[in-house]
This record gives C-alpha cells, sequence and structure tokens, in this order.
C-alpha cells in the first residue's frame, strides 16, 4: 500500500448552503436595487465556493485518511480536533443506506460511512460512485475487522460496475418485460413467474446459488430491489435453510419495506430475519450481524437475546459486549454498560478499540459515581435537544418569510420588509445554534 493514493469529494452540504446564504445576500441587494454589489457578490460567492469545493478532498494514502480543505482545517482547529487520521487509530467505522430518489425502476441510495478516532471524525458521502466503492475496499482491507458494520464491509465486497451487474441480471431474466409502473408493482411479477433457475448453466446447486445471491447483493446495492429479492427468493429454492441467505434476504426486504412504506415486506423481513438466527445458531459471527441488526430496528430484548447466543459460541467476541453494552445504555443501566465495556477491553486485540473503551469506562464509571457530573450532562444534553428544536424553528420562520417578500414585491413595501428581515434572522440564527451545536456535542471534560 506504499504507493496507493485514493481521493473522493466529501459531501457538499456545506457548501452549497454557504453559496444559498450568499444567493439570498444578493437577493436582498437586488431588493434595494445595489445591482453592481449584487452582481460582484454572486460571482465572488460561486468562484470562492467552486474553488474550495473543488480542492476539498478526502485522501487515503494506505496509512492516514485526511481532509485537505481549508475551510474543515479552520473548522477542526476551532474546535480543537484533527482533519488527519492514522489508519491504526481508528476505532469505528459505520456504513449506513439514506433513500434519496425514489425512481420506477430503482431507488436511489446514497452511502453515508463515518470514520472515527479518539480526536476525529470523518464522513463521506457517495451513491454509484466507483471512487467511493474502490476508497471504502482499500479501508476495509487495511484495518481490523472488529472495526467494521456489516454494511461498510458488504459494500466493500460487492463493489462493481453497474453495466456487469445488469447484464447479468438481463441474463437470469430478473427484469420481466412489461411496464414497470412502481417498485411494487414490479415484484408482483416476479413473484407471479415461473422459477426461472433453469435459466442459469448447467452446475451444482453452490454454483448456482453463489450466482444469485452474488447478483442480489450487487442488484441491491445498486437500488434494484424488486430483481434483488427475486434473485434471493430463487437462491433460497435451491438453499432454504442457509443462514447467510436469509439474513441478506432479510435486509433486502427491509430496504423495500422503507422505500415502499410496505407494512408486509417488514413483517417477512422480521420472519426472516428469525430464520437466519435459526439457522445460524451455531456461527458467532453472524448472530453477532442479526443482533446488531436487531439493535439497530430498536428491538432490545431480541438483540440481548442474539447477543447472548454469540457469546456461547465465541466467549471472547468484541462486537458483541460492545452490543450489550449499548443495549444496556438504552435501558439506563450505567453499571452494566461499564461491565460489557470491561469485558470488550480485555478480549480485543485492537490498540485502538482498547484505548477508546478505556475511555469510555472512565467517563460512564464518573457518570455512574458523580452526582454533579451528571447533572452537568443532563443539562448538555437538554441543550442540544432544545438547539436540534430552534434549528427547525428557524427553518420554518425562514420558509414563512418567503410569503412576505412576494407580498412586498408585488403589493406592500413593508410586508416585504417584515419577510426579508425575518428571513435574515432565521439564517443567523440557524447558523448560531448549528455552531452551538457542534461545541455541545463534546462531552464534559473528566
Amino acid at each position: 500500500m506504499d504507493n496507493l493514493k485514493l481521493k473522493i469529494s466529501p459531501p457538499l452540504g456545506g457548501y452549497l448552503f454557504v453559496f444559498f446564504v450568499a444567493l439570498f445576500g444578493v437577493c436582498f441587494l437586488f431588493y434595494i436595487e445595489k445591482v453592481l454589489l449584487a452582481l460582484l457578490l454572486f460571482v465572488f460567492a460561486f468562484l470562492s465556493v467552486l474553488m474550495l469545493s473543488i480542492t476539498d478532498k478526502i485522501v487515503f494514502d494506505g496509512q492516514s485518511i485526511s481532509r485537505t480543505g481549508i475551510f474543515p482545517r479552520l473548522w477542526a482547529y476551532i474546535n480543537g480536533r484533527k482533519t488527519k487520521i492514522s489508519v491504526d487509530s481508528i476505532n469505528q467505522v459505520e456504513t449506513s443506506p439514506l433513500l434519496t430518489l425514489r425512481k420506477a425502476k430503482r431507488v436511489s441510495f446514497t452511502y453515508k460511512t463515518m470514520i472515527c478516532s479518539f480526536e476525529s471524525r470523518l464522513i463521506f458521502i457517495s451513491s454509484e460512485n466507483n471512487k467511493y466503492r474502490a476508497f471504502l475496499k482499500a479501508l476495509v482491507s487495511a484495518i481490523h475487522r472488529e472495526v467494521l458494520d456489516f454494511a461498510s464491509l458488504e459494500l466493500s465486497k460487492y463493489a462493481t460496475n453497474q453495466e456487469e451487474v445488469l447484464a447479468e441480471a438481463r441474463a437470469l431474466k430478473l427484469f420481466p418485460e412489461h411496464l414497470r409502473e412502481t417498485l411494487r408493482f414490479d415484484l408482483l411479477i416476479l413473484n407471479n413467474r415461473n422459477d426461472e433457475t433453469q435459466m442459469l448453466p448447467n452446475s451444482d446447486e453452490t454454483l448456482k446459488v453463489k450466482r444469485l445471491r452474488k447478483v442480489a447483493n450487487e442488484l441491491k446495492i445498486l437500488g434494484y430491489l424488486p430483481q434483488a429479492i427475486e434473485a434471493f427468493r430463487r437462491a433460497l429454492t435451491l438453499k432454504p435453510k442457509d443462514a447467510w441467505l436469509c439474513f441478506e434476504y432479510a435486509l433486502c426486504l427491509q430496504l423495500f419495506a422503507e422505500s415502499e412504506k410496505d407494512q408486509e415486506s417488514a413483517k417477512k423481513a422480521k420472519r426472516y430475519l428469525r430464520l437466519s438466527r435459526i439457522y445460524g445458531k451455531d456461527n458467532a459471527e453472524i448472530l453477532t450481524y442479526i443482533a446488531e441488526t436487531y439493535l439497530k430496528n430498536g428491538d432490545l430484548n431480541e438483540a440481548k437475546r442474539t447477543f447472548h447466543m454469540v457469546l456461547e459460541k465465541d466467549a471472547e467476541n468484541y462486537r458483541a459486549f460492545l452490543g450489550l453494552a449499548e443495549t444496556a445504555l438504552r435501558e439506563g443501566k450505567v453499571a452494566r454498560v461499564i461491565h460489557y465495556l470491561m469485558a470488550a477491553q480485555r478480549i480485543t486485540r485492537v490498540d485502538a478499540l482498547r484505548e477508546w473503551i478505556s475511555r469510555e469506562i472512565a467517563y460512564f464509571s464518573r457518570l455512574n459515581s458523580d452526582l454533579t457530573y451528571m447533572e452537568k450532562e443532563i443539562s448538555r444534553v437538554s441543550w442540544l435537544e432544545k438547539i436540534h428544536f430552534g434549528k427547525k424553528l428557524a427553518v420554518w420562520a425562514f420558509l414563512m418569510g418567503f410569503p412576505f417578500i412576494v407580498l412586498g414585491s408585488f403589493y406592500e413595501q413593508s410586508l416585504g420588509a417584515i419577510g426579508w428581515t425575518l428571513s435574515a434572522f432565521s439564517i443567523l440564527s440557524w447558523i448560531g445554534l448549528n455552531a452551538s451545536a457542534s461545541f455541545l456535542t463534546q462531552r464534559t471534560p473528566l
């Protein structure tokens, strides 16, 4: 990895917001008939945001991950954080799919990956981007498996070319010839067709299942959910008691249920998650991922039960103890959190995880023994909740100012003044609240 150097663009939300604020200022200058100033501000804002966004990259060289932008470095300096993370210091990598656009033929996902260390946190977002997947694949191969969640492993494993995946899916006749009106209609057509496993070349069932599973996961990542579901169904027809197939099928059904608001698919996903636990009862690895899925879904009882099943098979499973600590935290049992964290610290082989857990133990021990410190933390969290509510209120106030601005432009000028004042105050309030929230996210020093 000495010559490795991969670059991807970070989320552009911050730059777009800055440009939006500048655009608001341009509109106000036009409103007060300062045309030249408005044009100058627009050109300056456009060129500045364009230049800063182009030069802002997340870089991975095999040894560390860093961010090169001017604004991120300045903000990190203000917050006392770093913009460079050593691979050896990474203690958490989590990836989650975010539904961004629902189309007639597919669902478009944005994949958000968060990388955490002691002193910094980097987030990068991408959808159907080969650079993103190559970046993630290289990162996953460089760090310990205990740090990674299942989604990160899955994305790095099935990183592939979209055209090749679709060609393979068509060869398996996973795309119906009928007009596709909705995803649910697509699924109905596929479920009512004759089983097409015979369309595969003559080979043993293991190869058939392997091919169908690979295509199903790749289609799921690309957002072709009905076709992915059908591929999983065919694979399960050949190998119905495969724990991994049941688990991945359940995750695919969950995504479909979320995108289509389909309760039937959600119930089916739960059934297959239970089946995967039954068939994989002797496999600690899959049980760990099943338990983490239950935890992510908010089913604490099933998560606890499954984590304990993991420990029966593998008494030194780091992620199981960490999951039990998270479950105890959600239940408000701080003493149990400390107990499970100490167990996780004892068995992990990763130095970064040991150091991170030691800090977590110190934090929760102080929280459990010092009433004054607990009150400070409760107050901090309470203020954070108020700030998040205030940010939502500021957005609504900003939107409420627009009708007054429009009315003021055509009818009464005083209404326009009210609208501009309300919107400007809302933007400034949102910026101030957002800056305050970034400081309050840091815990009270021990």
